[in-house]
């Protein structure tokens, strides 16, 4: 019993230094939005031709993630479509099991059908892994981006990692509309 409410205590309090000292406005959040658009079409290998052909795209410029055996993350950012932005969203996950670290990282979700975007912007608390399996593109392999994006229906890029984190996965993050 003692055990267990330590563990959420320590969980809470590792979300709770993830998660910003105050909201980011629309404004702030748009421009960390095109920053990170513009580091990954001109430095991470394969994001250009994946966003080019990607119906929707959801980026988190920052997203800080930590534990202590508990850990957590959090992260806003804004789904693209054509370009421009249709909404505002937090990734918030929270896991227990051997990890231990602390990092920031630029997550971008790629919608390659529009069935797959139709689907993530029709349900209320988007989970990844529960509600689509997302493909993560492996910046070394870029040369097969082609075949990757045309057999997925959601692929992912994380990059611009600082920190050391014993954990790298998005599996379970929950992706929420939010209102700015």
């Amino acid at each position: 019993m003692r055990v267990t409410r330590l563990a959420q205590v320590a969980a809470l309090t590792l979300v709770g230094f993830a998660m910003p000292a105050a909201a980011k406005t629309a404004a702030e959040i748009d421009k960390g939005v095109q920053e990170a658009m513009t580091a990954c079409n001109t430095s991470v290998p394969g994001c250009d031709v994946a966003a080019k052909e990607a119906d929707g795209i959801l980026v988190f410029p920052s997203i800080t993630k930590g534990a202590i055996g508990v850990g957590g993350s959090y992260g806003e950012g804004a789904l693209l479509v054509g370009g421009k932005t249709q909404g505002y969203y937090n990734s918030a996950s929270a896991s227990i099991g051997f990890q231990l670290g602390a990092e920031k990282y630029t997550q971008l979700i790629m919608f390659m059908t529009k069935e797959a975007l139709d689907a993530f912007t029709a349900t209320s608390g988007w989970e990844v892994g529960v509600n689509a399996k997302v493909t993560m593109i492996d910046q070394g392999n870029s040369a097969g981006i082609t075949s990757i994006i045309a057999e997925n229906d959601v692929v992912g890029f994380l990059y611009g990692q600082k920190g050391l984190m014993g954990d790298f996965s998005i599996q379970g993050a929950k992706v929420t509309k939010i209102d700015r």
